[in-house]
């Protein structure tokens, strides 16, 4: 019996709770009971990319387990047209249509629409089937919503795509939207037949059905979750391969870019033999394609069998990408395609588990590119990895941090859970065990977990006992280790003092960096804030890479051999702090000076960090994070340098013009080596991706710091190429991209016309990566007055360049930027506010940066009287780093002044060799 949809409003129902406890937990996040199985669907959509519009039905196969009264499905936003129901035998045979009473639209914030049969439906098999139609979004880039590229002669072509994570399939089409409702789909789209339609299966057919129309069907899928389903119509072409095992790949594109996918082509087919030896298990899917959405609000999304990508990550160009930029975008990929695994084959049973897919992809993708593409990646000691994952450590330093097993209060919320925690924090967590376990149990964990819950869901507690089980030969609890860094929030500081030569004591305590900002997180821990340490130590005598676990807050540690100092947590692998007395501090920093290279790449990096984190945090002299950095005149990695520079952020956001040419001139004093050796560097074309990276940083570093070789470099290079009077193309591939970049920032800071001319050019780029680079170069100006005409013109220009025109500005000036988005809050918060992530970026971007009292009551009382949307988070997190800000410059900018002065006044003979 077909019914007709009433629409009004209902309140929230009450839904049957199910039975198992973890479960009960998210009842009332409005779950579909657990008596509710959808097994398979049939999805026929009808897109008119003319009209923007489009009709549809969902036929979906049920399994009802328990006697139910209502059947409640997720909708939101479409136009219900009508709804039929049938009842099936064991056969799946038909039965009988089931009669239905009513249908109501529950426009609660979890978005129902609930079937009322005339009589309670028994344990039986059921057809359930929903029409429907809907505009095609435009403004909100989720659910089925607009895309499209423009080509050389400025024709615009059209583009429409599905994007759904974590609960947006219901705004496309009604179906049981939960990521543990894993089913099969078929999609049969018709459309324009100058259009190509994907999904995630391959074709089966596409036949026409009017003049200028044709029909898709695609195969039905393996068991996949809602919010990994898509539908994409492009008139894209693209290149193709095959990987060993026979899986097709290709990359989708204009014609243009299609001439730089080679890269992103070679690298899935490599990913994707790498994984199906890595987890010795196959990928389910027989191809997978990548195709290029221009203005998609994440750097891709893993859906089986067609992945969506910026052009960033589709169409690898070294022309047009820094060396950074370009490893970055070969990680992206490889992130999405381990999820095809871990995510996708292996699902979380609920959004509060996923660092069973995130968390661990965070660590694999760089396993993945180091193994696939050692050339590519070319960084010393697991140094990418380490400089990703170490900004977890300074967002879980605070009390508004949260524990990576987390619940969201509401749906609204749900996107809080995709941060810096569940990706790096959880990344991080993921090396710690791989280092704790070794690579082959590891790796065997992974393998078990994968085998064991194929094609079903998961939560993080199960890895956590998958990792348990396989690691129940080693002498203490995986299980109980791993819990308190999963269950908690924030991390261990550990105090190590030498007792004497062969004995030192071991101290834990939760560290924070303020530990007296007041805020009403919740701030209960399962463990009070005790962790079990892994423990591996460097002395003077000798090296210890068996992990020791110590459980109790203090331990005594016996040493093999008579010492001087310890430095403890080798190769930054395990997820805590670390502190020691000022001698064996000293002894450290005497031992970097003589010889830099006995500690690895990922012990700097972990020094200089924890140095600066203990001196925020008030437990050690200012100055001394200075001092130590007096080594890096003789350091040639990137990690060492790229932290430093981040840690020193804070100095110069806070610095006086006097104590800011001061902090030029230290930063020149350490430059000053390196940069006279660039006459000796390789040319960009030939250098390695490490020296690449490297050579760019300390230019760009030096140009900041007004160092003149760098300038005078920067110079030479672009007279070179200005002899050569050919193509654009042909210069690109002269000059290293982002040395283009740091020769446009000198053109423009020289030369007003050529600003204006490329502020102009901001309304007809379209490539996010063009995007990017020109945002950085307009906002590299020193004029006030220029940087707010260009946040002026970013309010006329679309979603995502708005995005980074705020926040390439707010880099160096993040009280103006401020200000703006105050006067101008509306536009803003219509154009982010709702958004699944972009509020919570540009808050993000914008309010840890702040450093003045007056700042902070201001932004409290802002959002006292507005809403943040989506990134009410960001706001907490802004509020507490600006408090600390303002505590540090109270306590340490006048030290750090007197430093500097006295380095600038004494620095040719700073750096005597001295014994302390």
């Amino acid at each position: 019996m077909q019914v007709i949809v009433s629409r009004f409003i209902v309140g929230i129902v009450t839904l049957a709770i199910a039975a198992s406890a973890e479960y009960a937990n998210h009842a009332f996040l409005g779950h579909i009971p657990h008596y509710i199985e959808p097994l398979e669907y049939t999805i026929k959509l009808t897109i008119n990319l003319k009209k923007w519009v489009y009709r549809g039905s969902t036929t979906v196969l049920l399994n009802v387990s328990e006697p139910c009264d209502q059947i409640p499905i997720h909708s939101n936003g479409l136009n219900i047209v009508s709804v039929t129901m049938v009842r099936l035998n064991g056969y799946h045979q038909y039965e009988g249509t089931v009669d239905i009473a009513e249908v109501l639209e529950d426009k609660s914030e979890y978005m129902f629409l609930r079937i009322y049969p005339s009589y309670t439906l028994y344990p039986s098999l059921y057809y359930l089937r929903v029409t429907f139609n809907r505009t095609i979004r435009d403004t909100e880039k989720f659910g089925l919503y607009r895309s499209g590229w423009q080509d050389p002669g400025g024709w615009k072509n059209k583009i429409a795509v599905t994007h759904f994570s974590p609960d947006k399939a219901r705004e496309a089409f009604p179906c049981f939207d939960e990521p543990r409702l894993k089913a099969r789909f078929r999609f049969i789209i018709v459309h324009e037949s100058v259009y190509t339609a994907l999904s995630n299966a391959e074709i089966e057919s596409r036949v026409t059905v009017a003049p200028g129309w044709v029909k898709s069907t695609f195969h039905r899928t393996s068991k996949i979750s809602t919010y990994l389903t898509i539908v994409a119509i492009s008139n894209y072409r693209y290149v193709e391969s095959q990987t060993k095992s026979g899986k097709v790949t290709r990359v989708y594109g204009s014609p243009d870019n299609l001439k730089y996918s080679q890269t992103s082509l070679k690298l899935m087919s490599d990913c994707l033999d790498y994984l199906e030896e890595f987890f010795e298990f196959p990928y389910s899917f027989p191809k997978l394609y990548l195709f290029p959405v221009p203005d998609l609000m994440v750097g891709a999304m893993e859906q089986p069998g067609l992945i969506t990508a910026t052009h960033a990550v589709t169409s690898y160009n070294r022309a047009r990408f820094t060396a950074f930029k370009g490893v970055q975008s070969k990680l992206i990929l490889a992130h999405e395609i381990a999820h095809m695994w871990l995510g996708n084959l292996v699902t979380n049973e609920w959004w509060d588990s996923i660092h069973v897919k995130e968390g661990v992809v965070s660590w694999l993708m760089y396993d993945i590119i180091q193994h696939v593409d050692p050339e590519g990646m070319d960084i010393e000691d697991e140094t990418a990895i380490i400089i990703a994952l170490i900004s977890a450590m300074k967002s879980d330093s605070g009390l508004t941090s949260r524990p990576i097993l987390s619940m969201a209060k509401f749906r609204k919320d749900l996107m809080t859970l995709f941060d810096v925690i569940s990706y790096y924090k959880g990344g991080m967590v993921t090396r710690m065990v791989k280092a704790v376990l070794g690579p082959k149990l590891f790796r065997e964990a992974l393998r078990t977990y994968v085998f064991k819950y194929e094609s079903s869901t998961a939560t993080t507690l199960d890895l956590v006992k998958v990792y348990q089980e396989t690691a129940s030969t080693k002498p203490f609890n995986t299980e109980e280790f791993l819990k308190r860094y999963i269950l908690q929030k924030n991390y261990p500081l550990v105090t190590v003092k030498l007792l004497n030569r062969t004995h030192v004591s071991v101290r834990q305590e939760r560290f924070l960096v303020d530990k007296n900002f007041q805020d009403d997180t919740p701030d209960d821990s399962p463990y009070n804030y005790t962790w079990h340490i892994p423990f591996t130590y460097t002395t003077d005598s000798h090296r210890n890479d068996k992990v020791l676990m110590l459980t109790e807050k203090e331990s005594i540690v016996k040493l093999p051999k008579p010492s001087r100092w310890i430095k403890v947590n080798n190769d930054f692998k395990m997820f805590y702090r670390c502190h020691y007395e000022k001698t064996n501090w000293k002894y450290i920093y005497n031992q970097l000076l003589s010889n830099h290279s006995f500690f690895s790449t990922g012990d700097r990096i972990q020094l200089i960090d924890d140095l600066f984190a203990l001196e925020s945090a008030g437990m050690i002299d200012p100055g001394f994070p200075l001092e130590l950095l007096s080594y890096l005149s003789k350091e040639k990695e990137f990690g060492p340098w790229k932290i430093a520079w981040e840690n020193l952020y804070r100095i110069r956001l806070s610095a006086s013009p006097a104590s800011e040419n001061a902090l030029k001139v230290y930063i020149r004093t350490l430059l000053d080596g390196h940069l006279k050796d660039a006459v000796n560097w390789e040319t960009p074309l030939n250098a390695s991706t490490k020296n690449r990276i490297l050579h760019n940083f300390f230019l760009e570093v030096g140009i900041e710091a007004g160092h003149k070789l760098a300038a005078e470099y920067i110079d030479n290079i672009h007279q070179i190429n200005s002899v050569n009077d050919s193509d654009m193309e042909a210069e690109n591939e002269e000059l290293d991209y982002e040395l283009q970049i740091l020769q446009d920032k000198m053109e423009v800071q020289r030369d007003r016309d050529k600003w204006e001319e490329l502020l102009l050019s901001l309304y007809h780029i379209t490539d996010d990566t063009l995007l990017t680079r020109s945002c950085v170069i307009l906002s590299s100006t020193k004029n006030k007055f220029l940087l707010l005409k260009l946040l002026k013109v970013s309010l006329d220009l679309e979603k995502n360049q708005k995005l980074e025109v705020a926040l390439a500005v707010a880099d160096d000036n993040p009280s103006m930027v401020w200000n703006f988005v105050k006067e101008n809050y509306d536009i803003y918060y219509r154009t982010f506010g709702e958004d699944q992530f972009l509020m919570a970026f540009l808050l993000d971007g914008i309010l840890p940066k702040l450093t003045a009292l007056t700042q902070y009551y201001d932004v409290e009382a802002f959002f006292g009287t507005h809403s943040a949307g989506t990134g009410s988070d960001a706001v907490s997190r802004g509020l507490e780093q600006i408090m600390t800000n303002v505590k540090w410059k109270h306590t340490f900018q006048g030290k750090y002044r007197m430093f500097l002065f006295h380095f600038a006044r004494n620095r040719h003979r700073y750096y005597r060799r001295r014994r302390m």
